[in-house]
């Protein structure tokens, strides 16, 4: 079968999964931005790579490389990278089924050395990665450690780092369950059709 567009149904589906993967990054981007915002950390979204290397600084970065956020941590520029990974996938599945939160840390390392390349001593970069069960990788969880205790010395006592934790922890699994139960019911759509 063939669609008007010249795409097989193969072609539309494919289209449309790699739709939704945007659409649950930039939610999760979302998410994260505004628990720094709570946070009182500043942020921004995408930051070029290229504008935060200095010339002298080794090899500078392909012009359109960027990051998802970028965010000042006591005076430290900082770039964050989310991914959302399955441990089920090839890719982690091995480690995934011997040690909790693997997929999520072989991620973490694999980002750590592709931003490396181009930003060592420019920038802290903090994977923010998430598997698709719920945990979140380490750096990830000491992100929003560090600022539930931030959010908490500025918030005059109207919540502690606990309930701050728990709101990020909640507000995240809200956004990957939507997100999962949206590309599900698609996919059932795409199928039988």
């Amino acid at each position: 079968m063939v669609d008007p567009g010249g795409l097989s149904h193969r072609g539309v589906e494919h289209v449309f999964v790699h739709a939704l993967r945007v659409l649950r990054h930039d939610e999760f981007v979302d998410v994260v931005r505004r628990a720094l915002r709570r946070g009182g950390v500043p942020s921004t979204k995408e930051p070029g790579l290229a504008v935060l290397h200095p010339r002298a600084a080794g090899p500078r970065p392909p012009a359109g490389a960027r990051g998802d956020l970028l965010f000042s941590l006591e005076g430290e520029q900082c770039v964050g990278d989310v991914t959302v990974v399955h441990p089920g996938a090839i890719t982690y599945c091995r480690v995934a089924a011997t040690t909790d939160g693997g997929a999520a840390a072989v991620r973490d390392a694999d980002k750590s050395s592709q931003y490396r390349r181009y930003g060592a001593g420019c920038y802290r970069f903090i994977p923010l990665t998430v598997e698709t069960f719920g945990r979140l990788g380490k750096p990830f969880m000491d992100l929003v450690t560090d600022v539930a205790s931030r959010a908490t010395q500025h918030g005059n006592g109207t919540f502690t780092r606990e309930q701050f934790v728990t709101g990020v922890l909640r507000e995240l699994s809200v956004c990957l369950c939507r997100q999962c139960k949206f590309g599900a019911s698609c996919r059932w759509v795409l199928c039988s059709s």
